[in-house]
């Protein structure tokens, strides 16, 4: 829940570093006053053909409230099944 008591409307924001943010900003659609939304989207990344070396930040908002951020290494990240990663509360 946000700090006022109500549910989030949320949606994910992709950054994908060390791209400038014209080429590595992406956005999922909100999903309306909801604490456990699934994101079922696919983000696409046409210029990036190799994953070493790159850092896909993602962070969490309800309009313009954080709500949680991770930043996860491409290089490390299995491709081929589901994982979750837990948010932390600070964008670093």
């Amino acid at each position: 829940h946000l700090p006022d008591g109500s549910a989030p409307s949320a949606h994910v924001e992709f950054y994908l570093l060390p791209y400038p943010s014209e080429v590595r900003r992406r956005k999922t659609k909100s999903v309306p006053k909801c604490t456990d939304p699934t994101y079922n989207e696919i983000v696409v990344y046409d210029e990036v053909t190799e994953l070493q070396g790159h850092v896909l930040m993602l962070i969490v908002k309800s309009k313009t409230v954080f709500v949680g951020a991770i930043n996860i290494q491409l290089c490390s990240v299995p491709l081929n099944e589901e994982k979750w990663y837990p948010l932390g509360n600070s964008i670093i």
